[in-house]
């Protein structure tokens, strides 16, 4: 009786019955749609962003109230490692140097974590292991400037102090990296006898 029943009222409102089906299933679809682009646009931007390299800089706090020699220390930064949203991050400490009698920027940098922030570095030659105190990259224009190239040395000077570099690479940007040498982090904190110290970090 029950089954009687419930086929007549499918017979008569077979209509009504399909069009509710067809409602439900593009609704379904709609949902699952959207749920779909968002993602895919999240994921997208996150790869753009990533492209991109660094989107946040850390810097002393008494950086901005014009304090030149402000620095970070080694220990400030290794408290990055716990923050889930951080990507990566390079810390570098700068510093002017003399070479060739004539001023540029030093900066001291871990190579393998700067080049994850800076994916658009292009470099001619070998990169410098992080723990390699005896060479540097040489940015584009300073390279051009001096005549120099891979496999050549060059000797930098600060203040009292002064250390010789065999150059394993050039350094290709189109930005302000082209006019600086780079060393690793531990060598220009020798260099400059700032043990443990940075001037900023790049973070993604």
């Amino acid at each position: 009786m029950f089954w009687q029943i419930l086929t007549k009222s499918l017979r008569h409102r077979w209509s009504r019955i399909l069009v509710a089906v067809l409602a439900v299933t593009m609704g379904a679809s709609l949902a699952t749609a959207a749920l779909s682009v968002s993602v895919g646009i999240e994921e997208k931007v996150g790869r753009t962003l990533r492209a991109y390299g660094a989107n946040i800089v850390l810097v002393p706090q008494s950086a901005a109230l014009g304090a030149s020699d402000a620095t970070l220390t080694e220990s400030d930064v290794t408290r990055l490692d716990q923050v889930s949203s951080v990507i990566g991050y390079a810390p570098f400490l700068y510093a002017v140097v003399e070479s060739k009698d004539q001023a540029v920027v030093l900066a001291g940098t871990w190579f393998d974590a700067a080049r994850r922030v800076a994916p658009w570095w292009k470099i001619e030659g070998s990169t410098p292991a992080n723990d390699d105190r005896a060479s540097a990259l040489v940015g584009a224009n300073v390279a051009d400037k001096w005549r120099v190239e891979a496999g050549d040395a060059i000797t930098v000077r600060y203040r009292e102090s002064a250390k010789t570099f065999r150059i394993t690479g050039i350094l290709s940007t189109g930005g302000a990296e082209d006019d600086q040498i780079f060393v690793s982090l531990a060598a220009a904190q020798e260099l400059t006898n700032r043990p443990g110290q940075m001037s900023l970090v790049q973070l993604s």
